[in-house]
């Protein structure tokens, strides 16, 4: 098994799912984890500034930066008070960041 870093900023949404799938089957991450790297990609996001994204271009084959797109949404949940979804968003951070 090829063990080189994934790089989490091009990675494609169904290479995502497939390794979420994977980490999940053998136990690494928690089905919340699984379930939010599992989730479709908004057609609209806020980033931590509070600037608009178009996520609407973004397809199953395209490559994305899904490592600043969930640090931004786990800003966003702590600057909201939101705890138990910034504790998931932690855990993915966690999965992504290894």
């Amino acid at each position: 098994m090829d063990e080189s870093p994934i790089d989490y900023s091009a990675i494609t949404p169904r290479d995502l799912r497939a390794l979420a799938l994977e980490n999940y089957q053998a136990g690494k991450i928690d089905q919340d984890t699984y379930i939010t790297l599992s989730e479709e990609l908004p057609t609209h996001a806020v980033d931590a500034q509070g600037q608009l994204m178009d996520l609407s271009q973004v397809t199953d084959e395209t490559g994305f930066n899904f490592h600043d797109f969930y640090r931004n949404q786990l800003e966003i949940a702590m600057s909201l008070g939101d705890t138990s979804r910034a504790n998931v968003l932690r855990a993915v951070m966690a999965f992504i960041e290894v």
